[in-house]
């Protein structure tokens, strides 16, 4: 790659806690990598639900699209509500309708998944992570690593976390070395 690499962070979650200290996280890894980084916390932004029309809905989605697309490499963290994405994070997904179809835009960038849930394995979790690594297989995204955690009742402890402390970094070197490649 010619110019700096870019990332997108994306914080699914709908309130301050697990997601978005490990969304900081990696922001804070990736920037010492040299990787400029959009830290993008779904819970600050006003994104309305797709419907028909939405191309004309006057909400923040028009900016977030303009960073998705330029983004050589993603990372979204997301809670696990019912062993799914939050719904904040799913109008995100949806709202990027504009670029389905467009493989070609895409098929060089890469993307991992954190996935948080109250139980690491058997809650739901790996299906949370499943619905996000199918939206970036159908556009055209290359899928790397997933990385489950368990939240913890006081947020800040999840930094304190063996698989953040050791699993995050290797998960974030993944995605910089792919991006560097495609």
């Amino acid at each position: 790659m010619g110019e700096r690499m870019r990332a997108m962070v994306v914080c699914g979650s709908p309130r301050k806690g697990n997601s978005e200290l490990v969304a900081l996280k990696a922001k804070e890894l990736l920037e010492e990598k040299g990787v400029e980084t959009e830290l993008v916390l779904l819970r600050e932004k006003n994104i309305r639900p797709w419907h028909e029309g939405h191309e004309n809905t006057k909400d923040d989605m028009p900016g977030l699209l303009e960073i998705f697309e330029k983004a050589d490499a993603y990372l979204f963290v997301s809670p696990t509500y019912y062993g799914m994405p939050p719904g904040i994070l799913k109008n995100f997904i949806d709202r990027t309708d504009i670029f389905f179809g467009q493989q070609e835009k895409f098929h060089r960038k890469v993307a991992s998944v954190v996935a948080i849930g109250a139980s690491p394995l058997g809650g739901g979790i790996e299906h949370n992570s499943e619905c996000l690594r199918l939206f970036f297989r159908m556009l055209g995204v290359r899928n790397l690593d997933s990385l489950y955690l368990q939240g913890k009742d006081n947020a800040e402890e999840i930094l304190e976390d063996k698989n953040v402390k050791e699993k995050l970094p290797v998960l974030l070197e993944h995605l910089v070395n792919a991006a560097g490649r495609f």
